[in-house]
């Protein structure tokens, strides 16, 4: 009977680890998600502004503490969890997307970031 009963609790224990970790990559899509919607946007803007716009945002170390990368190629940005990369169509810039501090600036119709 005793027996039973642990088998049991370790199949609850089992299944029960296995949704946290699906609910964990799930919380992590949506960060990464809705941050690159925002960084999206702020870089559509500064493309849609008249030249002389500036702007200074700050881009976590983190996501509600989990860790990120971030990469610019092309007209492409992409933010990279351990689970997935999540691509997102941006503007061409010139300059790369730090953690931290970011200038994004419209020079003569260019977007610079950091620059």
């Amino acid at each position: 009977m005793v027996m039973m009963g642990a088998v049991m609790v370790i199949v609850f224990m089992t299944l029960f680890s296995e949704l946290y970790q699906d609910n964990l990559k799930d919380k992590k899509k949506i960060l990464a998600e809705d941050y690159g919607y925002y960084l999206q946007t702020e870089l559509i803007l500064a493309s849609e502004a008249k030249s002389g716009y500036k702007r200074v945002i700050d881009i976590p170390y983190d996501l509600e503490g989990f860790d990120f990368d971030l990469y610019l190629i092309s007209s492409v940005l992409i933010i990279n969890f351990s689970d997935a990369a999540i691509p997102f169509n941006v503007p061409k810039v010139n300059g790369q997307l730090v953690k931290g501090k970011n200038t994004i600036e419209n020079t003569n119709n260019s977007i610079c970031l950091n620059c």
